[in-house]
């Protein structure tokens, strides 16, 4: 059969290639010899053809539209042939070598930041990634958006892949490349462990794990393990960008050389991933209050990410400390030492007062160690860490920060914390005020903490023999402000 669109294209209807929940493929042509597959999608009532035919930048990593036209009842898309998907692959392999693994998710993440948030697949699988020209590349954009505006009571099962969907998708809320964040998640477990983390097997069934069940991410390095966990959190806000997934997956494979990383053994992050699912879904519709409360669940989390992996390092480093872990707060005591890392507390939507401060901090807890006698004035030092979307508006992570005094040292904790407010707004809003910013904002990464806990270990060491001074000079390192509002 010939098809007259921008060329000519011979279209074999008997060759079917594969077939989906909501088209099928069949093999094409061009007049000018190029080798493609044509795509036929039913027309649908209240759906149209432009929204099958997404403008997508140029790239590598994402399978162009070549040609598109209608056919009899079908819409009909013409796009180049590609060898086979990751679906064939994943079923050719079962779980993937690690090396392997990262190259090709490195290359899923490379497709979704060339899109550059601008364009949501919103059915992203492994049936929709195809090897194309040595290259793994994103296919079937703008399907999952044109079967979402059919008006058709059984459209819903194919608006979205139930083993993929993110719990928005779940909840009928708009889908936005965070969706895809959470699909990647899916994709990253099944090609590292060899299963999907929710097995179904009915609808309802994913429906209810997506939305509340916990997830393990057995047996990989830390750093993998933490950036899995990151995408499949159930707030969408709380996941990583595609930039930052495909920035952080180049070294997800390797554990850090940190001293301290040995002592992080393998049950240990087996026992922080299970826990890095108690953020719940708890409403159908989401008001502000409701957004809030979701991301306080995935600042919850990973709050314990850290505070397990400290006390894990502790009890590895110093067998005869104390360690206490209560109600989400860490307690650890030697000699004439104290570190403590305070519970995680709500935080007021907008706390900042008149200063024009333009940052988000839904949660905040602090971190102090303190010695039995002060120092030269120096009791102890403290900081506060804000969960916060200091980076990119919308986009949520654990913040370290901490305070001085603009004139003089009023405190015998120095530098120290403070709960966001009105006198924290001033001092971080670069305003002149009694109080300025000391560290930070240095963002913390739950998959490479080694930094922030040999830190403070090595602060904690010289309390425990009372020998921790006030810094120096201050600020410490680089500080750096947030943005202002309008």
């Amino acid at each position: 059969m010939r098809l007259d669109l921008s060329q000519q294209w011979t279209i074999d209807l008997e060759d079917e290639i594969g077939r989906g929940g909501f088209a099928r493929v069949v093999s094409a042509i061009g007049q000018d010899g190029t080798v493609a597959v044509a795509k036929l999608i039913p027309q649908v009532a209240g759906a149209t053809r432009d929204m099958l035919a997404v403008s997508l930048p140029k790239s590598e990593h994402l399978v162009p539209i070549l040609d598109v036209g209608q056919y009899e009842n079908d819409w009909v898309l013409i796009m180049p042939r590609a060898s086979h998907s990751l679906r064939d692959h994943l079923n050719d392999s079962g779980a993937l070598p690690l090396l392997d693994a990262l190259a090709i998710l490195e290359q899923i993440a490379a497709g979704l930041t060339a899109l550059q948030g601008n364009v949501v697949h919103r059915d992203l699988k492994p049936e929709n990634i195809l090897f194309l020209d040595g290259k793994w590349a994103l296919a079937d954009f703008g399907i999952a958006r044109y079967v979402e505006a059919t008006t058709a009571l059984d459209t819903q099962k194919f608006s979205f892949t139930p083993p993929y969907a993110a719990p928005e998708q779940w909840k009928m809320e708009r889908a936005t490349p965070a969706t895809d964040m959470y699909a990647l998640g899916v994709i990253s477990y099944e090609m590292c462990i060899g299963v999907r983390p929710f097995s179904g097997p009915k609808i309802e069934d994913f429906r209810e794990q997506h939305l509340n069940a916990r997830v393990e991410v057995p047996g990989l390095p830390k750093r993998l393990a933490g950036l899995i966990t990151e995408c499949l959190l159930k707030s969408d806000a709380a996941r990583p960008s595609a930039a930052n997934f495909e920035e952080r997956i180049r070294r997800a494979g390797r554990e850090s050389q940190s001293p301290g990383a040995f002592a992080l053994a393998e049950a240990q992050r087996v026992v922080s991933e299970e826990k890095a699912t108690r953020d719940r879904e708890t409403a159908v519709r989401q008001s502000e209050n409701e957004r809030r409360g979701q991301l306080h669940e995935s600042a919850k989390v990973l709050h314990e990410l850290l505070v397990l992996e400290f006390a894990e390092r502790v009890r590895e480093e110093a067998p005869s400390a104390e360690v206490t872990i209560r109600d989400g707060e860490l307690l650890i005591k030697l000699g004439l030492g104290t570190l403590r890392m305070g519970a995680v507390r709500s935080s007021f939507a907008q706390p900042w007062g008149p200063v024009g401060v333009d940052l988000d901090v839904i949660s905040h807890a602090e971190i102090e160690v303190r010695q039995t006698r002060e120092l030269n004035g120096c009791l102890g030092r403290s900081h506060s860490l804000y969960y916060c979307d200091f980076e990119n508006p919308g986009e949520y992570a654990w913040h370290e920060l901490a305070f001085m005094h603009t004139f003089g040292n009023e405190s015998n904790f120095v530098p120290y914390a403070q709960t966001p407010g009105n006198e924290s707004g001033m001092a971080i809003s670069t305003v002149m005020t009694t109080s300025q910013l000391a560290w930070g904002f240095e963002h913390l990464s739950p998959s490479e903490l080694d930094q922030f806990i040999d830190r403070w270990l090595g602060w904690f060491a010289n309390a425990v023999q009372n020998k921790l001074r006030s810094p120096s000079s201050l600020p410490e390192g680089k500080t750096t402000y947030p943005r202002r509002g309008a």
